[in-house]
Order: C-alpha cells, then structure tokens, then sequence
C-alpha cells in the first residue's frame, strides 16, 4: 500500500495537517488507518471497528504505561471531535498466505466515540469506534461471507444445490437463486472436457522430399477455415458456463477458440471479462439473436434492458 501511496509503509494510520480553528494551530487529523491486528478488536463486524490507540506498550523496551493523549492518538481524537470521514483497510490472516496478511479496502468511516479502560496488561488504553457509513458496496463484508460458506455451505442465503457437477470439479459449485422459487436446473449432463471433433487436419510437420542428407523436416503451415454454420449447443450437456444468464449490460462476453489436439483441430467457446468485476458479482454476457423460437422476456433489469432477447 506504501508503494502505490495508499498508506505509510511504517505506521498502521495516516494524517495530514489541519488547522484548528479553536487555538489556530497546526494540529494532525487521521485520514485512514489500518486494522492489521495491532491495535484492533472486535473485527468481525463488517460494519464496524472497535481500534485500540497507540503508546503504552514496551515495543521500544520500555516498561508498560498508560497510554496518554499524545503523538499518534492526537490524530484520531481530532478526527473523533472534528466527525471526518476516515479509510479503513482491514488486515487479515489468510491460510494461503505464508507471509502476511490479505488487505482490504473497506471504504470510508467515522469515528463515532472514543473512551479509556483498563487493557489486557492492566494499564489505561485508549478506544476508538468507527462505524461505516451507509450507502457503500461491501468489501469485507464480503470476505467474511465467502470464509463462512467455505466451513459450511448451508449457511449460505438462497442455495439450493451444493454441487451442480457431483463432484466432477475439484470446486464445489453451488447454485443460489436470490431472485424467486425456482428450484434450480432440469437434469442435465455435466461434462468437463469437448465432446465433439471438428476437422481432421494433417500433421503439423512434413519430411521434406529435396534428397538432402542435412535436411531435416519442414513446418507446414495450414489455415483452418470453420463453417460459419457451425452451432455448439449446451441444451443436453454442458458445464457451470451452461447456465449463464443474459444482460442487456454484460460484464463478459464469449468468442469461439480453435486449438489442435492430436491431429484434430478442436472448436471451445470462451468467456472473457470486459471491465473489472467485483467479488460475489454475477457473470452474464450477451445471448444475442438465436435461431429461430422467437424472442423471449429479458428480466436483466439493467439500465440499457431492452426488454426482450433472442
């Protein structure tokens, strides 16, 4: 974060300089702070943040104290008095990570009350409340979601399938309808690798016919031409891609891949992101005109929805 300038590289807050305008001095007001696990408690509220103030501590081999209104808890009191916005970044311990923490920027607080109690070594701390304001997507909120569907599923809003491939994906592939009471996909077939072969094409490399001792195997070089009549269909047989849903405003879109395996020159259809896409974000992307069966009622509800699709 130090290097992109987000956050100092040394301390777990940031301030800046103001001016008071009760004495007319230069005070320092806390601007963001970090809640890496050092002066924080009670985070598991994804709304709100109880951090613990700075000194007191015998980190610089000096004997435990009480901890005094001074050098960095100066910022946030005036941060507290003042009711400025504050960022927060939570700090958290990721199993994946052998080396630190995973960071996440979880918007802007205020700093809602502050008070001193008796700490864990029986010495004065002081405590600082931050409460997220209102309107802001949820960024750790979702972290903690996703750690809690992992030790179980069921507590998950909405599922009504644990696994849509029976196993056949080293993932769990849950299927959650948040929208009505529908109870999921008709039977169907999940396959995880091409079931369908489309040209016979010969060998990438030929022997060359010019009688010389020294002269080894030439590349050929082949264009591939696929008919544009071609259609793959997932109707029977498919994976999660197969059930996608269409947006009038899609967040991917598809393009067919050719690749040759074993002499045979294979067709995929694969899905590209188009803009940055959010943890927990539907994926939908565009079906376009179908063939024939008419059009059929689009509930995207996005901005651009034109109504109807196919």
């Amino acid at each position: 974060m130090a290097l992109v300038g987000l956050h100092a590289a040394t301390v777990d807050m940031e301030f800046i300089g103001v001016e008071d305008s009760g004495d007319r001095e230069d005070k320092q007001i806390a601007v963001s702070i970090i809640s890496s696990g050092k002066n924080a408690d009670k985070t598991e509220d994804p709304d709100s943040l109880i951090f613990t103030g700075f000194g007191g501590t015998d980190k610089y081999h000096d004997q435990p104290s009480d901890q005094k209104l001074e050098r960095l808890n100066i910022p946030l009191e005036a941060a507290f008095r003042k009711k400025s916005i504050v960022r927060v970044i939570r700090g958290m311990k990721d199993e994946k990570r052998t080396h630190g923490n995973v960071y996440i920027y979880d918007g802007t607080y205020m700093i809602t009350n502050m008070w001193q109690e008796e700490g864990q070594n029986g010495f004065i701390v002081f405590k600082f409340q931050l409460v997220r304001e209102p309107d802001q997507k949820p960024a750790f909120g979702i972290w903690k979601s996703v750690k809690n569907w992992k030790n179980d599923l069921s507590t998950r809003p909405g599922l009504i399938l644990q696994d849509l491939s029976n196993g056949a994906e080293n993932l769990k592939v849950c299927v959650v309808n948040e929208v009505d009471k529908e109870n999921g996909p008709s039977l169907f077939t999940y396959v995880t690798s091409l079931h369908h072969e489309v040209i016979n094409i010969r060998p990438m490399v030929d022997p060359c016919a010019c009688g010389r001792r020294s002269c080894g195997p030439k590349s050929v070089f082949e264009n591939i031409s696929v008919s544009s009549s071609l259609v793959i269909s997932a109707k029977k047989a498919g994976n999660v891609a197969r059930f996608m849903n269409h947006s009038c405003s899609p967040n991917v879109f598809w393009q067919p891949i050719s690749r040759e395996e074993n002499g045979l020159w294979c067709l995929y259809i694969g899905f590209f992101a188009m803009k940055h896409i959010p943890p927990l974000t539907e994926l939908r992307y565009d079906y376009g005109k179908s063939r024939g069966g008419g059009k059929k009622m689009c509930l995207c509800r996005s901005k651009k929805c034109c109504g109807s699709f196919g």
